[in-house]
């Protein structure tokens, strides 16, 4: 039986993704709850160190010294509407 699982997975391409997606369903089990929980290492997280700093254009940053200056070319919004 094995055999003729490596034949036909030879022989017909498609059954290449039939193959993979128990597999992908592995990888994500082990990475996500498996590791974790038996093993105490955290989930795997992509880590931005930008997302965790406030982050402000130039521009911004310009508009915020400008208004801070009391410059009457900046316009406070006081709301949303």
């Amino acid at each position: 039986m094995a055999v003729s699982l490596v034949l036909d997975f030879q022989a017909v391409p498609f059954t290449y993704i039939l193959y993979q997606i128990p597999l992908y369903a592995i990888y994500k089990l082990w990475s996500a709850v498996i590791s974790p929980m038996f093993l105490g290492r955290p989930p795997a997280t992509v880590d931005d160190g930008a997302a965790n700093k406030e982050t402000t254009s130039k521009r911004q940053e310009k508009l915020r010294k400008r208004s801070e200056r009391g410059d009457p070319r900046v316009r406070t919004q006081l709301g949303k509407k």
